[in-house]
């Protein structure tokens, strides 16, 4: 995707997920496999003022079923091919529709200062139940800035990320700086 691309299929997203009722801080699991729907997806639950909690895509339903519950989840996001019977009390959306079947319309930017909640990690549960890491747009800015001070690109830079999409390491170092220094 281009940028552009990024940015109109995202504003599609985010005004889907308002148009569906949803409301700025209501949780969205993004249980997607890694690819281009993937930035898609979180920039849109982003743009929507909504909080983002990925998920694996191949994580198990009865999995999803309690990271739902534990974070107060009202809608996810999946791909193609998503048991559309799985978890029937969430609303479903597929992400790769909001590049395919944009309708022009966007939402304005939700109002969301930097100390509000933009995405729930869950840990792996190694070493018992998994746990959700809340994170904060402040969190997220700020792991960019430190990696702006130790590295330097710009556009026309290219990334290869080769982890899994999560919050971790590859939502900062593998989508966010790339998209912020133009690359």
């Amino acid at each position: 995707l281009t940028h552009g691309a990024l940015r109109d299929a995202a504003w599609q997203g985010a005004w889907a997920l308002h148009a569906s009722g949803l409301v700025q801080g209501d949780r969205v699991l993004l249980c997607l496999s890694p690819g281009s729907d993937w930035p898609v997806a979180f920039f849109a639950i982003m743009a929507a003022g909504m909080v983002a909690v990925p998920v694996p895509a191949e994580t198990p339903v009865a999995v999803l079923e309690a990271v739902a519950a534990m974070c107060g989840a009202r809608a996810m996001v999946t791909g193609e091919g998503f048991d559309a019977g799985a978890l029937p009390g969430l609303g479903r959306f597929e992400a790769g529709r909001w590049v395919r079947e944009g309708t022009g319309a966007c939402v304005s930017g939700a109002p969301t200062g930097r100390e509000s909640l933009a995405v729930i990690a869950f840990t792996s549960g190694s070493t018992g139940r998994p746990r959700g890491v809340e994170l904060t747009h402040e969190n997220l800015l700020s792991n960019l800035a430190s990696l702006k001070a130790v590295r330097s690109a710009g556009p026309g830079a290219t990334f290869k990320s080769v982890l899994p999409p999560s919050p971790q390491i590859a939502l900062p170092a593998g989508l966010l700086g790339p998209v912020e220094c133009g690359a």
